[in-house]
């Protein structure tokens, strides 16, 4: 297994990218509310990955945010 790889890490998500970080959180600090996530990719990722993210029934937005 390749460093930075979740042995468990399903879908094609870790097939095109390498997890530096994850975080997980909620948008307000109260239960109920919606959950929000910020992953951060080592090296570069095309906009062509947001696709099949957003075609994930679940996830009502998806950003690519370039930093720095």
């Amino acid at each position: 297994m390749k460093p930075g790889h979740e042995k468990s890490c399903p879908g094609f998500f870790c097939a095109c990218a390498n997890i530096a970080t994850f975080a997980l959180g909620r948008r307000e600090a109260q239960r109920g509310a919606d959950a929000v996530s910020l992953v951060r990719i080592d090296g570069e990722v095309s906009t062509a990955i947001l696709e099949p993210i957003r075609s994930i029934t679940a996830i009502t937005e998806a950003k690519l945010v370039h930093l720095g």
